[in-house]
């Protein structure tokens, strides 16, 4: 797991971009002791908000997709659509945490979730 930095941002912004121009939405990053991003609809509205996490990797050669807990955390606390992005060499992989379902796991003196690679969509 990367811990994400400064020199991640762009990757970072590449990866949201790529996100929400699916849906012609758009977003916002905020700071540093908030989570990532806000997410809008093409009308503007707040619709979610998103923590972008950087891998070093390809899509598939990724075994497991983990997020810091408290990263997960954070970004469900804002109580509304909170998302995961995975921002890796050759794409993106995201998951909607609502309903979902993920093992947590102890590493590096940290708290990590793991999520399964079927209920990720790339």
């Amino acid at each position: 797991m990367i811990f994400n930095g400064d020199d991640d941002k762009p990757r970072q912004n590449k990866a949201i971009s790529k996100f929400t121009e699916s849906f012609s939405g758009s977003f916002k990053r905020l700071s540093p002791n908030d989570v990532d991003y806000r997410i809008y609809n093409k009308d503007g509205e707040i619709i979610a908000y998103a923590q972008v996490i950087c891998v070093y990797d390809t899509i598939s050669k990724s075994k497991q997709l983990e997020v810091l807990a408290d990263k997960a955390v954070r970004v469900t606390n804002k109580m509304m659509n909170p998302i995961i992005i995975w921002a890796f060499d050759d794409g993106i992989a995201y998951i909607k945490l609502k309903n979902s379902e993920g093992r947590i796991y102890h590493k590096e003196g940290r708290l990590f979730i793991s999520y399964h690679r079927d209920r990720v969509i790339y």
